[in-house]
């Protein structure tokens, strides 16, 4: 009779071993599939999430604003001249009450457009001699460009916006002291997706206003000492992210312009399967 209560025991601890062994392994096969079917691309790493109407949308739910700052060759100046430049910057940034940063980022020069001019040139001589100078020159440019002995520095001013950090900012200098995370994950947690949809548009609007107007005070500010920024639209935000997430292939393979004509740019992501992505 023991020896039967023991066998029973047995079988039953022997039993649950393998229903928790069968668990185990099933798990761990859902899990090898699920990581299987996820592919990670390198927009997962990057930080932007869309791009419209010149206004750039981070993952963490700010916005920013790009200008394009022409470069001043100061070396070819006197001191004075040196002098009144660095002047005229200093009286700008400190006029500026909202937070904002600095791009200089070096480019290899495109001289593609040249190199055709050239290729009509030597096409177009019938001296022998000019055609020969004219590939040694060719190949001479070539040369630096491969090995990036010309380059071109470009100079951004980058306008970010958080609208839930604006809101902590205005009730700290009202005195008025309250978790705004709290309630806006509350409300978020509340919402349908129709609703969604229409909150990201209201803030949207509100930073694309914030933004578009800060980016004209700095603008007009620059103008005033003959210093003519450009505001970076969609298709010329991508190519610098382009170029900056992609250094060594944007000098041989550049994305050109026809490249991005007609092509969306609220969603940088790319599915599964497609070859090209940017």
């Amino acid at each position: 009779m023991i020896g039967f209560i023991i066998l029973i025991l047995f079988m039953g601890i022997v039993g649950v071993l393998g229903v928790v062994g069968y668990n185990y392994i099933k798990k761990t096969m859902q899990t090898d599939d699920e990581k299987e079917d996820f592919i990670p691309t390198t927009q997962d790493n990057l930080p932007i999430d869309w791009v419209r109407k010149g206004i750039v949308k981070m993952k963490n739910g700010t916005y920013a604003i790009v200008i394009h700052l022409p470069s001043i060759n100061i070396d070819l100046m006197e001191a004075n001249e040196r002098e009144v430049v660095f002047s005229q910057y200093r009286s700008i940034l400190t006029a500026i009450d909202f937070p904002f940063q600095f791009l200089q980022q070096s480019r290899v020069v495109d001289i593609d457009e040249y190199m055709k001019k050239l290729d009509k040139i030597q096409k177009g001589t019938e001296n022998e001699f000019v055609r020969l100078q004219l590939e040694h020159y060719k190949r001479y440019m070539n040369g630096l460009v491969n090995s990036r002995a010309i380059l071109t520095r470009k100079f951004y001013l980058i306008i970010p916006f958080d609208e839930l950090q604006e809101k902590k900012s205005k009730a700290n200098q009202s005195g008025s002291i309250f978790d705004l995370s709290f309630k806006k994950k509350q409300k978020e947690a509340e919402k349908t997706e129709r609703e969604t949809v229409i909150e990201e548009e209201k803030k949207f609007e509100v930073a694309y206003k914030h933004l578009t107007g800060r980016a004209d005070i700095v603008m007009r500010s620059f103008t005033r000492f003959d210093i003519k920024p450009t505001l970076l639209n969609d298709e010329k935000l991508t190519e610098l992210f382009y170029t900056s997430y992609n250094k060594n292939k944007s000098v041989y393979q550049p994305l050109r312009a026809n490249e991005l004509k007609d092509r969306e740019y609220y969603n940088l992501y790319v599915k599964r399967g497609d070859t090209n992505e940017v």
